[in-house]
């Protein structure tokens, strides 16, 4: 039988903690003495079998129970390094601080009932098999600063009295979190490599996921009663807040979202703050805003889509406000991070290599060009330093553009069934909200894609179905087509669009009354007068401005340039006024 003493020593444990890249310094480590050594009774191979590699699991564990007993007398329970096979500890109450720093787990573990009444140190922490924490209740600090989970981890009704650290840590695996608590949490530098899912959960106090890395996530049912803060974490997957109440702030500064995140049934009571945050795509659905909630100087580069945002009280408010990067390499590593396909994908949006968005951010804006808002109400909504993408239409000689949001690209790319007055709806509550802000040439551009809804509600363009129209599908659908001709010319939307672009360029109506003065006086020329006498060229140039100003009326041709000139003339003043107004 072996006599000697087990060789295990602080400089083993250090060395074994740098393999498994663990931070330093640990927790576990601060009162252990410089020339620490195990000392117990030597099991195999100069270690005890608490720290040997190979060993009996039965033996260990009758060895472990009796060691219990042991430590019951010390200040501590003390474990650190052990190495331990499959086993299961149930039902233990541990009423000093227990230290497993180090600790190997070979097998399966299941911690079952286990009261910590004091700290609990799991600091650079190998977990090799499935491992189960259920019904533990820690009423100290708990620390798995540094661990390594490389299968299924699961926290079932956990209960942290105190602060739970999981700085460093890594999740090969799926890890749950399931009916559990926190009082306050840190998750520094945590890799998820897999799965995590957060259900039923309550975090009563501050939580920070700082420079975190996830691949997939879900916090299901999950209340924030404190502070929450993600800072320049990165999400490679889905990520997704359901049914979740944020009772104090949240905070997403400087994080990357390289798939989709989604929010939906949500409740943010104080303040929400996105800052310098970057998304591929995202879905904002069935929000409640009781604070102001931020989204500043963030960049949405795919589908971001907005449904049914609310807000809560008088004080919900939701600004998108752009500025100036201060974090620029972020935004350039984003992009080169991409996912090929990705990339290419979105390249088909903002141009290869994104120069378009490139250039919206050099000038200190948030583009809205991929934005999607379908709410019912948004005078509760601030735009400040936006810049929203815009479509050309071609009005004679005259080459004008307007709004478009994201929400009509998708209807004219899309094969079901084009509902233009749900578009006309986004736009009108767009322009009422520019309006109540005072900000009436941008509500004038809202007005006008509305109005453009409008009119192609009247009759709605065939399906194009993705192919490319032949000639003759071009000549079915324009001027053999019925709906062509009171989409585009016979309808009064039609007419209105073609004289003052719905009221809204003053230029256009003058162009008309220009065009209309010119073409009276060579009708003027050229057909024989009531007296018969011959005119001249500015005669016949004044007579056409009095008829139209309705200040002659004395011939048939009068009379016609008159009822023109008024509507032409209506046209203009409703244009003038609409650039003057002032509420």
């Amino acid at each position: 039988m072996n006599m000697g003493k087990c060789t295990f020593s602080r400089d083993e444990l250090i060395r074994s903690l740098q393999q498994r890249d663990a931070p330093q310094p640990l927790i576990g480590l601060n009162n252990l003495p410089h020339d620490w050594k195990c000392s117990r009774r030597v099991y195999r191979n100069g270690k005890c079998i608490f720290h040997a590699e190979h060993k009996d699991p039965k033996k260990f564990n009758n060895a472990f129970i009796r060691e219990l007993k042991l430590l019951a007398n010390h200040d501590r329970y003390d474990f650190i390094g052990f190495i331990f096979p499959n086993s299961e500890i149930v039902g233990i109450k541990f009423d000093k601080p227990v230290n497993f720093t180090g600790s190997i787990f070979n097998g399966e573990i299941r911690f079952v009932n286990v009261e910590f009444q004091d700290a609990a140190i799991f600091d650079g922490c190998e977990f090799q098999k499935a491992t189960r924490l259920d019904n533990t209740s820690h009423e100290g600090m708990t620390s798995f600063v540094g661990c390594v989970f490389k299968d299924d981890v699961q926290f079932n009704g956990i209960k942290f009295e105190r602060k739970a650290l999981f700085n460093g840590a890594n999740f090969y695996k799926k890890v749950n979190f399931i009916n559990s608590s926190f009082n306050n949490a840190e998750f520094l530098f945590t890799n998820f490599k897999n799965r995590v899912e957060f259900r039923n959960t309550i975090f009563r106090n501050q939580s920070l996921f700082l420079d975190s890395l996830f691949n997939d996530a879900l916090f299901y049912k999950v209340i924030f009663k404190g502070n929450i803060t993600f800072q320049g974490s990165k999400f490679f997957n889905e990520i997704s807040f359901i049914n979740c109440k944020f009772k104090r702030g949240v905070y997403f500064n400087s994080c990357k979202f390289y798939h989709g995140l989604t929010f939906w049934l949500i409740s943010f009571y104080k303040e929400a703050i996105f800052s310098e945050s970057l998304f591929n795509s995202a879905l904002f659905g069935y929000i409640y805003i009781y604070d102001v909630s931020f989204f500043e100087n963030c960049h949405f580069l795919g589908p971001t889509k907005f449904r049914y945002v609310f807000p809560g009280n008088r004080e919900g408010i939701l600004n998108f406000i752009g500025g100036h990067l201060k974090n620029r390499f972020g935004f350039e590593q984003f992009l080169n991070e991409m996912e090929t396909t990705k990339r290419q994908e979105l390249e088909r949006i903002w141009g290869i290599n994104f120069e378009q968005l490139k250039a919206i951010v050099n000038k200190g804006r948030i583009s809205m060009k991929t934005v999607s808002f379908d709410m019912p109400d948004m005078t509760f909504v601030r735009f400040v330093n936006v810049e929203w993408d815009r479509k050309r239409i071609g009005i004679g000689p005259l080459r004008l553009d307007r709004i478009v949001v994201y929400d009509e690209k998708l209807v004219e790319e899309g094969e079901g069934h084009r509902d233009y007055e749900r578009l006309a709806h986004i736009y009108w509550v767009l322009r009422r909200n520019y309006e109540r802000n005072g900000r009436y040439a941008e509500a004038g551009d809202f007005y006008i894609s509305e109005m453009e809804m409008r009119r192609l509600q009247i009759a709605p363009p065939p399906l194009r179905k993705g192919r490319r129209p032949t000639f003759w599908d071009t000549i079915r659908w324009t001027v053999l087509s019925w709906g062509w001709w009171r989409r585009n010319l016979l309808s009064p939307l039609a007419i209105y669009k073609y004289l003052s672009l719905y009221g809204e360029s003053y230029v256009l109506a003058s162009l008309w009354i220009f065009i209309t003065v010119l073409l009276f006086t060579f009708l003027r020329a050229h057909l024989p007068s009531q007296g018969g006498q011959p005119t001249d060229l500015l005669d016949n140039l004044a007579r056409s401005i009095f008829a139209l100003f309705q200040l002659r009326g004395e011939e048939t041709i009068d009379n016609i340039e008159r009822i023109i000139g008024a509507i032409l003339a209506g046209n203009l003043f409703i244009a003038l006024r609409r650039r003057l107004q002032r509420r």
